[in-house]
């Protein structure tokens, strides 16, 4: 009971305070996304919206409590020690049915949203718009290094459930500085990285900068061909789950840059980091960009 308890405090205080690669960053991994749209998917999100998807960037962090408190469990996902997905975390007993429930991670939210937005045709508005920001808030947090959850780490930085703890932490009971600037945690440091390496640049020029890849190695990138179907709707669960453990590989290196986390941290972090965000980033809209253009055909 007294993990439950621990596991929930700390739930709460990462609801207030994470938010995976921030706004900067979310709304650069669509720019970089919209640069590879096809004209198709460009119009059918352009005539739901009559705005720039990139306003819708973090729509989902912002709507995590209250009426949205079901998707709180959403933005992340976890990792058995050998870094390979891990669904079991999110299953828990409702206290009332004693029913198996599933609360969700980011990769089932990715994978429903694609299942949904294959019938886009028949959806409601107000049903293709939530599944549409499930799908490109998601896909920024399963690639944020600090929204993978790997058992192991230490007691001082990990979140505890079921007994079993993870890392990074997110509770703020652990603040950080750097740069001369508090925050609340390594984790939040890593929210904001985006906005730390690129601070004078518009998501337009960061995907500019990103976009670098030839069509070969963004084919590369995403993996796939085509997207496996059955009964006319898609399933991305196999590019998902290697897109995944490639995610865990890179949330390792963050440790590299500052392996005993103290409060004043390695002031070359930000620059030891940016290959590692530059890359998350870069794979992160391609794949969008590639699940778009694939359901909204």
């Amino acid at each position: 009971m007294k993990h439950i308890i621990l596991f929930i405090a700390l739930s709460s205080l990462w609801l207030q305070n994470a938010y995976s690669w921030g706004n900067a960053g979310h709304r650069d991994i669509i720019a970089v996304a919209q640069h590879h749209l096809t004209p198709q998917a460009q119009s059918i999100i352009s005539n739901l919206l009559h705005h720039d998807l990139k306003e819708e960037a973090v729509w989902m962090d912002k709507h995590r409590t209250g009426e949205w408190a079901f998707t709180s469990q959403w933005h992340v996902l976890y990792f058995d020690k050998n870094l390979s997905y891990d669904p079991d975390p999110t299953l828990s007993v409702n206290p009332h049915t004693k029913a198996v429930e599933d609360r969700g991670d980011a990769l089932k939210t990715i994978n429903r949203a694609v299942y949904t937005l294959s019938d886009y045709k028949h959806l409601t508005d107000s049903a293709f718009l939530f599944n549409l920001r499930c799908l490109v808030h998601m896909i920024g947090d399963m690639h944020c290094p600090v929204h993978c959850l790997i058992p192991g780490r230490t007691k001082n930085y990990a979140s505890i459930l079921d007994e079993r703890e993870f890392y990074p932490v997110v509770s703020v009971l652990v603040p950080v500085k750097y740069n001369n600037k508090e925050y609340i945690s390594y984790h939040v440091l890593f929210d904001n990285m985006p906005a730390i390496l690129f601070p004078d640049k518009t998501p337009d020029q960061v995907a500019a900068l990103l976009d670098n890849k030839s069509k070969k190695e963004i084919r590369q990138i995403i993996g796939q061909k085509a997207m496996a179907q059955y009964n006319g709707r898609y399933d991305c669960s196999l590019p998902l789950y290697r897109w995944a453990c490639e995610c865990a590989q890179a949330s390792m290196k963050i440790w590299d840059y500052n392996p005993d986390i103290v409060y004043d941290l390695n002031p070359s972090t930000a620059e030891l980091s940016r290959p590692m965000v530059e890359q998350e980033l870069r794979h992160a809209g391609y794949r969008l960009a590639w699940i778009l253009n694939t359901v909204l055909r």
